[in-house]
């Protein structure tokens, strides 16, 4: 005999199971594809080089983690003797970006508080500056140009993680886009005037960036003064103009530059508007 309360129940046991598919299956997780941040990046740098009287054929390769600036180098050098021998020698070591102030032959300054590669092998040191994105030039240990400039000349073929242009948002395009070093003159009240550097880093899907923003004071009562001041920054898309913005996450302590069409950037006030003044106080792309 069933009870009415026992039939109840197993007739609501029974509609459940009808209206489960017999082949129900759990939803798969779908999860995002990681960028390797610990991966090595090789980036190759070759051409002829004098040495002496000889033309050397170089390949400097540099192997680094995903935004850094040092890591293992290899030095392989190239040349034909004149009775016909092929010499071939490398040279291991470290690398690391430098700063310092480059001098042409004549001692007059080409570029101040720069990016300098310094590669430090078992038996030699060599030092280059880079010409842009993908040219260094070799230069001497006194971090002055060698002439003739064309001779001491290398390009860079890189071995970039590999990463699906589909995967990017506008936002992440944008933000690879700015990333670099941009240098610029400011007015200054009380001294000759500031020399201006802004390096700005960003890793693939990241939400922002990192900045570095050298501020150097030339001619101060006290000499010149180096300030450095770091933090995060972003890109802003606007009707009037996109701008980028340091210290996005530090209320009160902003700072905006417009971002021209020929890729330099212009200070702006906390509004966001542009600054009156005479001086040209634009960061350019090096």
């Amino acid at each position: 005999m069933v009870y009415p309360e026992t039939y109840k129940i197993l007739c609501v046991f029974a509609i459940l199971l009808l209206a489960t598919p017999a082949n129900a299956q759990k939803k798969k997780k779908v999860t995002k594809p990681v960028i390797d941040t610990n991966a090595i990046l090789s980036d190759k740098y070759s051409g002829t080089i004098m040495v002496q009287d000889d033309s050397v054929y170089t390949v400097l390769q540099l192997d680094h983690k995903m935004n850094t600036d040092h890591g293992a180098f290899m030095l392989d050098e190239t040349y034909k003797k004149p009775d016909g021998r092929i010499l071939r020698s490398q040279t291991p070591g470290k690398w690391e970006v430098l700063k310092g102030t480059i001098h042409d032959g004549e001692d007059n300054i080409i570029a101040e508080n720069t990016n300098i590669l310094q590669v430090d092998g078992s038996d030699k040191v060599l030092f280059f500056m880079w010409v842009d994105d993908s040219t260094i030039r070799k230069i001497d240990p006194q971090l002055k140009l060698i002439e003739p400039i064309d001779h001491y000349l290398l390009s860079r073929k890189a071995k970039y993680v590999p990463v699906k242009k589909d995967t990017l948002t506008p936002f992440e395009i944008n933000m690879r886009k700015l990333a670099g070093r941009y240098v610029g003159k400011l007015p200054c009240a009380d001294c000759i005037g500031i020399t201006s550097t802004l390096s700005l880093r960003y890793s693939l899907h990241a939400k922002s960036g990192d900045y570095v923003l050298t501020d150097k004071y030339i001619g101060t009562k006290s000499g010149d003064i180096t300030n450095d001041r770091k933090g995060r920054w972003n890109y802003i898309s606007k009707s009037g103009g996109n701008n980028i913005v340091l210290d996005f996450d530090k209320k009160g302590r902003e700072s905006y530059y417009l971002i021209n069409k020929n890729g330099s950037l212009t200070p702006l006030d906390r509004n966001q508007q542009k600054i009156n003044s005479p001086v040209d106080q634009t960061l350019r792309r090096q």
